[in-house]
């Protein structure tokens, strides 16, 4: 049997019934056939697809092992690691116990070091995890559309380029 809590919402699946309740039982249950939940699924799908703002890839950890980067807020640098990294923006995890709570900063730039290279964004955080911040790069876009920075273009597809060469090295690429 598997379970979980989803705010005050008990989601239990035997296997065969997915029975959704309410954690004080006010709310009444709604117990579900196997064969209906792809259908919930689709539709819940469906409402991820509506709040996904992301419209360029991005790279994760294990493609970043060589960036460092800082978070700088008035003149202070701040050494934050970087989690992954769009032509858009970061999520940047913060150390435990820093004294910057950078969801109430309005906006700070973030230095990305890579090869020798420095650069540096405006940054503005559209979303808080535990572990870290989402922070979007307003230099990126023209209006609604995408154009970041050349330097970001350039970083983004050099490290791109070499996740990729590395996967093809490990033959990782020529897997079905």
């Amino acid at each position: 049997m598997k379970e979980t809590y989803i705010g005050d919402t008990h989601f239990v699946f035997d296997g065969k019934r997915l029975t959704i309740k309410g954690r004080d039982r006010v709310l009444p249950s709604c117990i579900m056939d196997r064969t209906e939940l792809p259908t919930l699924y689709q539709f819940i799908g469906s409402l991820m697809e509506l709040n996904e703002e992301r419209q360029t890839f991005r790279l994760g950890r294990d493609a970043l092992s060589e960036l460092s980067a800082y978070a700088v807020h008035a003149g202070r640098r701040y050494p934050v690691k970087i989690r992954d990294l769009s032509l858009t923006g970061v999520f940047m995890e913060v150390p435990l116990g820093l004294e910057v709570d950078f969801g109430k900063i309005e906006e700070f730039e973030i230095a990305l070091e890579y090869n020798g290279q420095q650069q540096s964004h405006r940054g503005v955080v559209r979303r808080q995890a535990a572990n870290g911040y989402g922070v979007f790069f307003p230099s990126s876009m023209k209006g609604e559309h995408i154009d970041p920075p050349t330097p970001l273009v350039r970083l983004v597809m050099e490290l791109q380029r070499q996740r990729l060469a590395k996967l093809a090295r490990i033959g990782m690429l020529n897997r079905p």
